[in-house]
């Protein structure tokens, strides 16, 4: 089981990032609270659980950790 530590929102899609040292990373539709997609980080990576939208918001950046 992994646990989301934090969560970006933009307009009506939001993120969640696993707290650390999580893989996962989740895309919801803020409206209808579905999953949309997960995003994994490559092996030998992990997720230290924040992330932000650009100012744009096409672009999402997350911290990770090469270990």
């Amino acid at each position: 089981m992994t646990r989301a530590h934090h969560v970006a929102v933009n307009g009506h899609e939001a993120v969640a990032v696993a707290r650390r040292p999580g893989r996962l990373a989740w895309v919801f539709d803020v409206r209808s609270g579905r999953l949309r997609h997960s995003i994994e980080s490559e092996v030998g990576r992990h997720f230290y659980g924040h992330g932000v939208f650009a100012a744009a918001g096409r672009l999402f950046y997350a911290t990770e950790n090469d270990y």
